[in-house]
């Protein structure tokens, strides 16, 4: 049984689908969706061009190569923002502050905090394409309660400040760290979870779209889908710092920037209207006593995490 199905949610990642979804809706109908939704947030999405992207990449070079320093780097890519437009500066400033961030070489030693993971790793690539400061948005590592349902929370939220509070959210994000092998039962959990936080973010705001690592949207009548954007490949050492700025890393940072703008533009729908397709759903209490008390982390699992 999917259990984001008891939770109307449909995940559409491609050739990742288990044989009960192909069954119920055929692999045509589920790659045409994904297809749609893709082409829907990303179709209008611009690109570096040529010239942008080898100033980049001679940049990151020469600092790999140890020919200029770090602030001589960050100098010359801040300096490349200046003729770009905010998405454009969201990817640079990503790249930029990843720079300031990586060990030189690789540590031998294996990351073992999650707050490692976030505050070295994730966070200066995340901040900078999803963080607005001057539209007052900011992305939080805040572990705090953002639901009604007991201890459950996510690792990072998205929010406006507004008078001084933190007021309306656009999204949330789950950070974990790797083990020796793939725990299929936590890495599928905080899906779930996502998926939940998400869901109910929805339906409180009236809006058809949030954020996480997956783009949700209310599209149609009570069914609200999960659609894998992109996918992003953090380094763990300026030494491996290049695999960030080839063309397709750029086009997929630049994607990321451009949906999470997309969300946060989109309009609210009239109440009356859009109470008509909301659909509730059990609480993550609820759905983890469905769970079997096996949690088994090697379980067969169709998803790529």
């Amino acid at each position: 049984m999917d259990i984001r199905a008891i939770q109307h949610i449909l995940l559409l990642k491609p050739e990742q689908y288990s044989d009960v979804m192909i069954s119920v809706f055929g692999e045509k109908l589920l790659s045409n969706l994904h297809t749609s939704q893709a082409d829907l947030w990303l179709g209008d999405c611009t690109e570096f061009d040529e010239q942008e992207i080898n100033k980049i990449q001679n940049i990151v070079d020469s600092y790999q190569s140890r020919k200029i320093s770090l602030k001589v780097a960050n100098s010359k890519l801040c300096s490349l923002t200046l003729e770009m437009d905010n998405l454009k500066t969201s990817v640079v400033n990503a790249i930029r502050r990843l720079m300031e961030k990586l060990p030189l070489c690789q540590p031998l030693e294996a990351i073992t905090s999650e707050t490692e993971l976030w505050s070295a790793y994730a966070d200066p690539v995340l901040d900078s394409l999803l963080s607005s400061p001057e539209e007052w948005i900011h992305l939080r590592w805040t572990n705090k309660k953002d639901t009604d349902d007991g201890v459950e929370r996510p690792d990072g939220v998205i929010s406006v400040l507004s008078q001084l509070r933190w007021g309306r959210n656009y999204g949330h994000g789950e950070v974990k760290i790797a083990e020796p092998t793939d725990n299929t039962y936590v890495l599928a959990w905080d899906l779930c979870r996502l998926a939940h936080f998400n869901r109910c973010l929805i339906n409180y705001t009236s809006t058809k779209a949030a954020f996480a690592f997956q783009v949700k949207e209310l599209a149609f009548d009570g069914l609200y889908t999960m659609c894998e954007i992109t996918n992003i490949q953090i380094p763990k050492s300026v030494d491996y710092l290049d695999t960030m700025v080839t063309r397709r890393s750029l086009r997929r940072l630049l994607q990321v920037a451009h949906v999470f703008e997309k969300v946060t533009k989109q309009k609210q729908e009239v109440e009356e209207v859009f109470l008509s397709m909301k659909r509730s759903g059990p609480s993550l209490t609820q759905l983890e006593e469905l769970i079997s008390e096996k949690r088994d982390r090697k379980l067969p699992c169709t998803l790529r995490f």
